[in-house]
């Protein structure tokens, strides 16, 4: 065989996880607790631009940014956030230790100054559930597990997930939705985030699967042309994800730390109260800080906070319903991701026992 033929062998081998239905637990269940039918008349304006797609897909209605309170977090600004950080422990310079002919550690710093600034233009408002008239946080809940799921039976990267529950929530910020298309709405979103972040994607044909048939190829697309209208086409944008990698880094821990920290993470994509409040790398700030706390490590090092530019002080309410989940989820009626972490391959860190007291 040539090998331009193993090549394209070997490229189809990696696709074919990809053509068939999932065979692990037959078909994933569909969200019918929150499909009821109700009768919503569709924005004239997005009637306008994508044609026949409303009256196809999606029952919705517009959501005034006027009339949505705005989120009343603090957003800390990396120029001008006075870092409490004893000299006596060295900061170690984390992009330098790259090799430098595989990484662009000359100007890491200045992306994620840049990630920063784009995490609060591009962030969900926290409180558009208040103005959902169909929908609640409790079927919100509900399709983040679905995402969860879907996301750990294809084998999608974690980045995937986060930034589909970004669209999700962008969306619903600007849109009203029906329940009965809530569903259809974080396939689509899910869908448009596989396409941008994985090298093999799962086909159209397996996320209409995935829905157990509940919607057809068709909606989907037409649905994955709303949201790429409604979110004009700002696809790329950081999430908690992007800023809990390079906290990691920073402080150099075991596999323990990484996975619990991992965790905590996901399980912020649960509920839009508290969460949605904080921006993602004070999530990830936080997340990692209660896994060091857990495990017996200094819970806030210097290298920690000179990367993240966070005070403890000022992360201090995130890092308290971090550790309020964690501690909750054990009796949460919400079991996928504690489920997923109680597997060998996770080091079994859902089954921790979160620490009775904070690090300040």
């Amino acid at each position: 065989m040539t090998s331009r033929g193993a090549r394209l062998q070997t490229r189809r081998s990696r696709t074919k996880q990809y053509t068939s239905a999932p065979s692990s637990a037959g078909k994933k269940r569909a969200l019918t607790d929150v499909t009821n039918q109700v009768a919503v008349k569709h924005p004239a304006y997005l009637k306008k631009e994508c044609g026949d797609v409303c009256s196809e897909v999606v029952e919705m209605l517009p959501v005034l940014n006027d009339q949505v309170d705005e989120p009343d977090s603090m957003v800390i600004s990396p120029a001008s956030s006075k870092l409490d950080v004893s000299m006596k422990e060295p900061i170690v310079d984390i992009d330098m230790m790259e090799d430098p002919a595989l990484s662009c550690a000359e100007y890491t710093h200045d992306i994620f100054l840049y990630l920063r600034e784009t995490e609060v233009r591009y962030r969900p408002n926290a409180n558009y559930m208040r103005k959902q008239p169909d929908i609640s946080s409790n079927m919100r809940s509900i399709l983040m597990e679905w995402l969860v799921e879907v996301a750990d039976e294809y084998k999608l990267q974690p980045q995937t997930l986060y930034l589909g529950s970004s669209y999700v929530d962008r969306f619903l910020s600007c849109m009203s939705v029906t329940r009965s298309k809530l569903q259809l709405l974080g396939t689509a979103a899910l869908y448009l985030a596989a396409k941008l972040e994985e090298i093999y994607p799962p086909e159209l044909k397996d996320f209409v699967y995935i829905t157990d048939d509940t919607y057809t190829k068709r909606q989907v697309v037409k649905m994955e042309q709303v949201v790429l209208q409604c979110l004009q086409f700002n696809l790329v944008t950081p999430t908690a994800h992007t800023f809990l990698i390079r906290y990691l880094r920073a402080v150099e821990v075991d596999e323990t730390v990484d996975r619990l920290a991992h965790y905590l993470c996901e399980l912020t994509l649960l509920w839009d109260e508290p969460f949605l409040r904080y921006l993602p790398s004070s999530l990830a700030a936080s997340c990692v800080c209660i896994a060091l706390h857990t495990i017996g490590h200094n819970a806030w090092p210097a290298t920690l906070a000179h990367y993240s530019q966070y005070n403890m002080s000022d992360i201090r309410d995130c890092i308290q319903d971090v550790h309020t989940v964690f501690c909750q989820v054990p009796t949460s009626p919400r079991q996928a991701i504690r489920d997923k972490y109680m597997t060998d391959k996770y080091l079994r860190v859902s089954l921790l026992q979160p620490p009775e007291t904070l690090p300040f």
